[in-house]
């Protein structure tokens, strides 16, 4: 301890004061004074076992999580849809795309004027009142380009569409006043990042349509979807999830880097009989290490969905219930699965169980 440099004893203090175990004022002090009033209160044996039990319930999680994705993938490579692969000719031609910026040339609290705009039915003569009322200059009026037309986020948004016209960007579907960037627009384009950079410009952008191939559905979700396929993709930018939704209208989101392979099984199993499992689970706080029951909770094949029903506690003394949904065919495997990740924490301790559990399906 007397090694320890004046750095490092201020950095023990502010673990200690941030764990709650000393109220103590160091940043004046000197070393010797810190030193004294570590030995005096056993503060470096304090901070030694707690850095101890973090790291061993750090590399206790590592170890969890690395077999929960084990038991994910052993689950999917027997009950994942196979998606036969076509041959695809993955190049794109870049003469059907177009180069544009997202300049805002409109921005302010102009009801009257929007007013006056959305009575005029003509693209060219609306192109023309907002010229001529704002002094917009005719080389910025070109598609991509931006117009909003009140200052709260969203509302009242327009960009210019690759005929001139202007299409309204705000839809209720998604928010009051919510930001929505239309396929009209990002269609022509396979890098709608570059034009609306809709990452680093959150919250100002809610949802953007993306095409299938766009550059940052390739990069987020793994595999190719198909144009033929007639995918409605868009990215929510709050959720960071994107959402897929199939032409007899069915959809729903994933996560990002999700398989396309995923994707597909999801749509397929998601018309088929389902059937729900619910899972008991009893067990006591102090055999959990500091850790919650949630770290120890299977990571859920994209095909199912999971609710917990009831989380009951007597002081010690602890019952879960989880309600789990999907397809009939995949019950046995299912019921498997979920119940692996307890028993690899039973195994460790033959001698006394961490959990106690009870499955059964309806």
């Amino acid at each position: 301890m007397d090694q320890l440099k004046l750095h490092e004893i201020k950095n023990i203090f502010r673990f200690l004061k941030k764990e709650g175990d000393t109220k103590v004022s160091f940043s004046n002090k000197k070393k010797d004074e810190l030193l004294q009033l570590m030995k005096d209160h056993n503060l470096y044996e304090i901070y030694l076992e707690k850095t101890d039990r973090m790291n061993k319930q750090q590399n206790e999680i590592k170890q969890i999580n690395e077999e929960k994705q084990k038991n994910l993938d052993d689950f999917n490579s027997i009950n994942q849809s196979i998606v036969e692969e076509e041959e695809t000719d993955d190049s794109i031609d870049e003469d059907k795309f177009i180069y544009f910026e997202n300049k805002m040339i409109v921005y302010g609290d102009y009801p009257e004027i929007e007013d006056q705009l959305n009575e005029i039915e003509d693209n060219e003569k609306k192109k023309e009142f907002l010229q001529q009322i704002l002094g917009i200059n005719p080389k910025d009026y070109k598609f991509g380009n931006s117009m909003q037309f009140s200052t709260k986020r969203g509302s009242s948004h327009y960009i210019i569409g690759k005929d001139g016209e202007l299409i309204y960007c705000t839809d209720s579907d998604f928010g009051d006043g919510a930001l929505v960037i239309p396929i009209e627009i990002t269609k022509y384009t396979n890098n709608a990042q570059e034009c609306f950079d809709f990452l680093d410009d959150y919250p100002n952008i809610d949802i953007i349509y993306l095409r299938h191939d766009d550059k940052f559905v390739k990069q987020n979700l793994d595999g190719n979807i198909l144009e033929k396929w007639n995918w409605i993709i868009y990215y929510d930018v709050r959720q960071k999830r994107i959402n897929i939704e199939l032409p007899n209208g069915n959809s729903n989101d994933f996560k990002l880097n999700t398989k396309v392979s995923e994707i597909v099984s999801y749509f397929q199993n998601s018309e088929k009989e389902k059937i729900k499992i619910i899972m008991n689970i009893d067990y006591l706080t102090s055999d959990l290490n500091d850790m919650s029951i949630e770290d120890f909770e299977p990571l859920l094949p994209s095909v199912w969905t999971v609710k917990k029903m009831g989380h009951l506690q007597n002081e010690n003394k602890c019952s879960i219930n989880y309600s789990y949904t999907g397809p009939l065919e995949q019950k046995d495997d299912f019921i498997e699965y979920i119940k692996k990740i307890y028993d690899f924490e039973n195994n460790k301790n033959q001698t006394n169980k961490t959990f106690e559990y009870e499955v059964k399906s309806f």
